[in-house]
């Protein structure tokens, strides 16, 4: 008879532990949870905020949480869904409209605390690495942290998009500029000019532009209105479609009116 070597005992078995449920699901990092929820003893029981960013197929969801022994909860929230209602109708997971749920979320908390008077985050979106200065006489910024959940934090991701909109709302979120789009890992530099055009939506405008040149070459009228609506573009007319001025144009003024009203509806 052949010996069997046994791998592991009754007592192995005995003494194993599950791990946590969303851990077996694959959808919470417990070890990057534990350090952003963690408060120093000597702070006593002040909240301990995170800016929550996440992505499905069809939204973005951009929270500001803190944990408790009974669960999260969430203070203010902004979709991008809602984003139709200040001018957006399409093209609702890119990266401007990530900059814009982000910027909505700031705006929208601020005003909940009655600091948006206070801190009104940078006037234009300049692409320009913005970090909101204390106020010596009134009350300090509010401070969160970026929670990324699972989403893999490389240079140019749509999170730091979010993260973008935040800073120019007006929130302080501890950052550096080194994974924003357009920063230069030789010149150890960030370009704003790049960073300018993606939050204004300048690539959506080329990929239309080269998807048009294609198809004009494949003189099919038909692949020309589904690589327009595939780009996001549905929301623009027809002859404006290809026009980068006017995909610009829509952005800011969506921009403006998130941040006269905050967390009003607008009805586009």
């Amino acid at each position: 008879m052949v010996y069997v070597k046994i791998e592991r005992s009754s007592t192995y078995f005995s003494r194993y532990q599950v791990k946590y449920k969303r851990r077996r699901q694959g959808k919470t990092d417990y070890r990057a949870r534990l350090r952003l929820t963690s408060q120093d003893k000597n702070k006593y029981n002040t909240p301990k905020y995170r800016f929550v960013v996440r992505f499905s197929n069809k939204d973005v969801t951009c929270q500001i949480a803190y944990a408790t022994v009974a669960g999260d909860v969430v203070v203010a929230a902004a979709y991008s869904h809602e984003l139709p209602r200040y001018g957006l109708q399409a093209g609702l997971t890119n990266y401007a409209a990530t900059y814009a749920t982000g910027l909505l979320l700031a705006r929208r908390l601020l005003q909940k605390f009655s600091l948006d008077k206070t801190y009104t985050g940078a006037e234009e979106a300049t692409g320009e690495d913005y970090n909101v200065e204390a106020d010596d006489e009134g009350p300090r910024p509010f401070t969160a942290l970026l929670d990324t959940g699972l989403k893999r934090t490389s240079t140019g991701s749509k999170v730091f998009a979010a993260l973008k909109g935040a800073l120019d709302g007006g929130l302080d979120v501890p950052h550096g500029d080194k994974r924003f789009v357009g920063y230069d890992t030789e010149g150890k530099k960030l370009d704003p000019e790049q960073l300018k055009r993606y939050i204004m939506g300048g690539h959506v405008s080329t990929c239309c532009f080269s998807m048009h040149d294609m198809c004009v070459l494949n003189a099919s009228h038909a692949c020309l209105l589904v690589s327009v609506r595939s780009a996001g573009c549905c929301w623009m007319s027809r002859t404006a479609a290809y026009d980068q001025s006017f995909i610009w144009y829509k952005i800011i003024i969506m921009i403006t009116i998130i941040r006269a009203h905050g967390s009003m509806r607008v009805l586009s």
